[in-house]
């Protein structure tokens, strides 16, 4: 599994590539929720346009990660999953809890509306 991470300002975008399962690359993933829940404050995005595979200790870091950053008051968005990756998400009835945009931009957009709209800042 390759991680990348880029910050767009508040916000954290994670890139994940390759596969997502037990045993290094999740706690990598792990590792990583941990550090932007101290540094950022923002959205967590999660572009899954590369993940090829994912099992169901991958899963449960993802939820463990939505449930995380929610509690923080903070979004949690994935983007763009293979129509393979989407299929796990949709067998386990996932699909209706994680919000799922086709575009980093897409994302990016509701986090600043849904931070706005938090603030007072919201457009009318």
């Amino acid at each position: 599994m390759k991680l990348q991470k880029d910050t767009k300002g508040v916000h954290a975008v994670l890139r994940i590539s390759g596969t997502l399962s037990l045993g290094d690359s999740t706690r990598m993933l792990s590792e990583q929720f941990e550090e932007i829940s101290k540094d950022l404050t923002g959205a967590v995005i999660l572009d899954l346009s590369g993940l090829e595979h994912l099992d169901s200790t991958a899963v449960g870091v993802l939820v463990g990660g939505l449930k995380r950053f929610e509690s923080q008051g903070r979004r949690f968005f994935l983007v763009n999953p293979r129509d393979r990756v989407m299929s796990v998400f949709r067998i386990t009835h996932l699909d209706s809890v994680f919000r799922v945009f086709p575009s980093i931009d897409g994302a990016l957009a509701a986090a600043d509306i849904a931070k706005d709209e938090e603030t007072g800042g919201g457009r009318r």
